[in-house]
């Protein structure tokens, strides 16, 4: 793992936030990343899990971000087809961490309408099918809890 590369992406994606709270907007994709890592992904997958929201976000971005990093960090995180270890293990990891954040937040409060529980549970359903390539982790089992919790917990739907 190459430390000063990924360091400069972080530092790179503390520079172009610019959202007050910065400890909520860095959690995120820090959480990815070490996702990514505990999986023992290359530089630039861990980098791609680093600046994600950033690339998603904003086009200019991604122009800066590819001359800097890369188009391989573009690519796997706007890539559709989902289909190497890489980029499986991106969408999974970033699953992940959002599916923790809405776990804390379906018991604290009631978030689904009927029809977004259903879609919810269509999309993560479809992730987690993709993601067979870490069933021997920890992490597809956490992910695979986490839905049945979040699912078949007491959360009021509206009609």
């Amino acid at each position: 793992m190459n430390k000063n590369k990924i360091n400069n992406a972080l530092n790179y994606l503390i520079r172009r936030l610019n959202n007050t709270n910065i400890v909520e907007s860095l959690s995120h994709p820090i959480e990815v990343s070490n996702i990514l890592i505990d999986l023992n992904l290359d530089d630039d997958t861990i980098i791609a899990g680093l600046l994600h929201p950033l690339i998603e976000l904003n086009n200019q971005t991604v122009y800066e971000i590819e001359r800097i990093f890369g188009s391989q960090i573009i690519n796997l995180v706007l890539n559709n087809k989902r289909q190497s270890r890489e980029e499986k293990a991106l969408l999974f990891a970033d699953t992940l961490s959002y599916l923790r954040r809405l776990y804390i937040e379906s018991e604290n409060s009631d978030i689904f309408t009927n029809f977004d529980k259903l879609e919810l549970c269509r999309n993560l359903s479809e992730i987690l099918e993709l993601s067979k390539d870490f069933k021997d982790t920890k992490y597809y089992n956490e992910y695979k809890d986490l839905m049945l919790n979040i699912f078949n917990s007491n959360t009021k739907i509206y009609y």
